[in-house]
């Protein structure tokens, strides 16, 4: 297993914004991280997420990423997925 480099973002102070990822096969069963890149800090949690999925054909399944910066400041992030088995 290795995670992959999905896409990066941002999102600005105190908001939340939302990404897709579509036509991922339905088969593969996928665990999503996303990972703040700036500012670096060590005192509080940055960003918070949320996944969400919507079936998009009987192949493909589309993943909703929800960023929620819980800062006062703009956070940058990765957003990184892995697949853990193919069915």
């Amino acid at each position: 297993m290795r995670s992959v480099n999905h896409f990066s973002g941002v999102v600005p102070a105190n908001s939340t914004r939302r990404w897709f990822a579509p036509r991922f096969p339905q088969d593969w069963r996928v665990v999503w991280s996303i990972v703040p890149t700036a500012p670096l800090q060590d005192t509080a949690p940055q960003i918070e997420t949320r996944i969400m999925t919507e079936r998009q054909s009987a192949d493909f399944i589309q993943y909703w990423i929800e960023v929620q910066n819980l800062s006062a400041s703009q956070v940058s992030f990765d957003s990184r997925y892995t697949v853990l088995n193919i069915t």
